[in-house]
């Protein structure tokens, strides 16, 4: 064998284990970004979850008051009569 083909397989092996590298990192880089969305989309869920559970309760609220207001407004028309 020469030295010239020995240098050359080399360098393919040196490419060879380069482009191996390159293809892991961006394996992990893309593993990395799924998870931070899957994380943050569970997050939203979760908040959402949170906001319905505070918009009934403000539902509920409402009517309460509205309720109270009403027996008021009749509270103080019936002393005028």
């Amino acid at each position: 064998m020469t030295a010239t083909w020995i240098d050359s397989h080399r360098s393919m092996r040196c490419i060879r284990n380069r482009t191996l590298n390159m293809r892991s990192a961006v394996v992990r880089s893309l593993q990395t970004l799924r998870e931070g969305i899957i994380r943050e989309f569970d997050s939203y869920r979760r908040q959402m979850a949170g906001l319905s559970d505070v918009m009934e309760h403000v539902t509920k609220s409402v009517e309460s008051v509205s309720g109270l207001v009403s027996q008021m407004s009749d509270g103080i028309g019936d002393q005028g009569t």
